[in-house]
């Protein structure tokens, strides 16, 4: 009897055996992490709490707007500014007088480079030097537009803040910048009206274009550039006042 009840089946000696790894991957199982778990359908583990230092990183500001750090207008700045500019005006009255020979001979000197041209029937040299100045003109008068253009985005986005004052230098440099553009611009129409005329001029057929015209649009080519860069240079002073201030522009001026 006792060695019949020692003797189990076979089949269940393996059943009771079996039953133990089930039991410790059972376990194994239940105390596994959660994220291990599902990983490839749960989002990473730093991501699934607002507490991670990424929720809460500060942004960058916005970019400021563009500003000009012209010196805040004071007391004296307005009759600083229009004592300078009244300075600069005396100059240029007393100035003229001894250089309106020398631009005399500078508009004389165009009209005869253009009766070289058609005497000699030299039209390569010419529609080149014709070419040089349509270039340089060019350039110029979209300088002072592009730098007009930043002017008036600049007062634009400070326009709330802006004194009396402040405002009559923008305009001041503005204006400058404008008739400098539209001079340069002019001298371009009129340079390159020359050049088409250079081949037609001595047709004696046609009275209306002669050698005359060309000649004349010579010379008031010359002095449309002359006026953009008499502009330009009256266009320094006017950047001076806008940053610095009458302060700096008087004696600026008066050392100039």
């Amino acid at each position: 009897h006792t060695h019949t009840q020692n003797i189990r089946p076979q089949h269940l000696k393996h059943q009771h055996t079996d039953d133990k790894p089930r039991q410790q991957n059972t376990r194994s199982h239940a105390t596994k992490p959660p994220h291990t778990q599902s990983s490839l359908h749960s989002p990473p583990p730093l991501l699934q709490t607002r507490t991670h230092p990424l929720f809460h990183r500060q942004r960058a500001p916005p970019p400021h707007a563009l500003t000009l750090p012209y010196v805040a207008t004071g007391p004296l700045d307005l009759p600083l500014g229009l004592a300078s500019w009244a300075l600069i005006a005396v100059y240029q009255l007393c100035s003229s007088r001894f250089t309106a020979a020398w631009a005399s001979q500078n508009c004389e000197a165009r009209a005869v480079w253009a009766r070289y041209i058609l005497e000699k029937g030299d039209y390569i040299l010419g529609v080149q030097t014709l070419r040089n100045g349509l270039t340089s003109a060019s350039f110029f008068s979209s300088a002072c537009f592009t730098c007009l253009s930043l002017l008036i985005g600049i007062a634009s986005q400070n326009l709330a803040t802006l004194t009396r004052v402040a405002l009559l230098k923008f305009a001041t440099t503005g204006l400058l910048l404008i008739g400098s553009a539209l001079a340069y611009l002019q001298s371009v129409r009129y340079m390159n009206t020359c050049a088409f005329l250079f081949q037609v001029a001595n047709d004696q057929r046609d009275e209306s274009t002669s050698r005359g015209t060309v000649m004349l649009l010579m010379v008031l080519a010359h002095n449309c550039w002359a006026a953009g860069e008499k502009m330009l240079y009256l266009l320094m002073p006017a950047v001076i006042w806008l940053v610095a201030g009458g302060v700096v522009l008087l004696p600026f001026v008066i050392g100039f």
